[in-house]
């Protein structure tokens, strides 16, 4: 059911994709790393999950 959900409620909620970057940010930043590395890993969750993105 976790791959149903996530299909379903990923790529159509802008909202929450921002939510959970920011979440995403804040907790990288708290361990001291790079928001370089941050940008690059959601250009590539983005890459895999909607190509035309």
């Amino acid at each position: 059911k976790a791959p149903f959900v996530v299909e379903n409620f990923f790529p159509k909620n802008i909202w929450t994709i921002g939510f959970f970057t920011l979440i995403f940010a804040v907790q990288t930043e708290r361990r001291g790393w790079r928001r370089i590395d941050l940008s690059i890993a959601i250009i590539k969750l983005m890459d895999r999950k909607s190509p035309h993105y």
